[in-house]
C-alpha cells in the first residue's frame, strides 16, 4: 500500500469515494422523519361550546408557524446529529434581532408571537446538558461566538430551571455576565422535573459511526480506487521487459532511455535494446 511520494499522489488523482455511510444515515432519517409529524390539539378544560373555536384558532396559528419556521427540517437535523454524534440538542429561542419587538409587546396575536420563535438543532460540539446520577437534566449549555467591537468573543449560554444566563468568555479577561433572564417555563412546583427552552437527547447505542463502520467504508473506498487504477493501467498499452540490460549507447556505452520513436534511428546508431546489440 503506498504511503508517500509519487505513488500516493497518483492514488489521490484516481481516488473513488463510495459514501455508503451517508446513504445509510439518510435512510434512517427518512424512515423516522420522512414525513412531517402529524399532531392535533385537544382542550379538556374549556366547555365544549368554546373549546372548538379556541382550539381551531390555536391549531391554525401553530400549523402556520410549524411550516414557516421549518420545524420539520430542524427535527431532521436533530435526528441526523443524534445518529452521527450520538447526542444532540434542540433549542427554542427568539433571535436577538427580535428581542426588542418581543419586549415592546408588538405581537398582538398568537400568530405574531409565534413568528418571533425559532427552533435550531445543535451538535454536541455546540451544546450539551448537565445530567445528575439519577438521569435528571440539571442544566443545558450552548457555546457560540459573537462579534463585539470587531472582535470575535466566545459566549456561553446556560439554561437552568429558573433562568437563562449568558457569559462572555473573552481571552485574557475574567468571565462576565452579559445577560440573565427568567426561564419562561419555570414552575416552582416542578423543580425536580424542570422544563427548559432546550431539549437534549442521547442515543443509547452511541454514534452510528462505529470503528467497524468506518473501517468497512475505508476498505470499500480503497477497493474502488484500486479497481479504477487498475483499469487506467490496463487501458493504455505498455511494454514491460524483464531479465534484460538497460539500453546503452553503442558509441559511449552509457545507459540511455529508449527513444519515443525508435524507427527514426538508422541501423548504425540504434541503441542496444533488451540486452542485444543490433547487427
Amino acid at each position: 500500500r503506498p504511503r508517500a511520494g509519487t505513488a500516493i499522489d497518483e492514488v489521490k488523482k484516481l481516488f473513488v469515494a463510495d459514501d455508503r455511510v451517508n446513504s445509510a444515515i439518510n435512510r434512517f432519517i427518512s424512515a423516522t422523519l420522512g414525513r412531517d409529524p402529524e399532531w392535533m390539539l385537544t382542550d379538556t378544560l374549556s366547555s365544549a361550546a368554546t373549546a372548538s373555536a379556541e382550539v381551531q384558532g390555536v391549531s391554525a396559528a401553530l400549523s402556520a408557524w410549524h411550516k414557516d419556521a421549518g420545524i420539520h427540517g430542524a427535527l431532521k437535523a436533530f435526528a441526523r446529529h443524534t445518529a452521527v454524534y450520538g447526542s444532540s440538542s434542540l433549542k427554542v429561542y427568539i433571535p436577538d434581532a427580535y428581542l426588542e419587538l418581543a419586549a415592546r409587546g408588538s405581537a398582538a396575536t398568537l400568530a405574531d408571537a409565534l413568528e418571533l420563535i425559532h427552533v435550531i438543532a445543535l451538535t454536541p460540539l455546540q451544546s450539551g446538558a448537565l445530567i445528575d446520577a439519577h438521569d435528571r437534566v440539571l442544566a443545558h449549555w450552548q457555546l457560540y461566538a459573537l462579534m463585539v467591537d470587531g472582535v470575535s468573543v466566545q459566549h456561553l449560554e446556560v439554561h437552568t430551571a429558573e433562568d437563562v444566563t449568558v457569559y462572555a468568555l473573552a481571552n485574557l479577561a475574567p468571565i462576565s455576565v452579559v445577560s440573565s433572564v427568567p426561564n419562561p417555563l419555570f414552575d416552582p412546583l416542578k423543580k425536580r422535573r424542570a422544563h427548559f427552552m432546550m431539549h437534549y437527547t442521547q442515543r443509547e447505542q452511541g454514534s452510528m459511526l462505529t470503528s467497524s463502520v468506518l473501517d468497512k467504508q475505508d476498505a470499500l473506498n480503497e477497493s474502488w480506487t484500486n479497481l479504477k487504477r487498475n483499469d487506467q493501467l490496463a487501458g493504455f498499452r505498455s511494454v514491460i521487459t524483464t531479465n534484460a540490460a538497460p539500453p546503452t549507447n553503442p558509441i559511449t556505452g552509457a545507459w540511455e532511455g529508449i527513444p519515443s520513436d525508435a524507427r527514426s534511428l538508422s541501423p548504425t546508431s540504434a541503441p542496444t535494446r533488451a540486452g542485444l546489440k543490433r547487427s
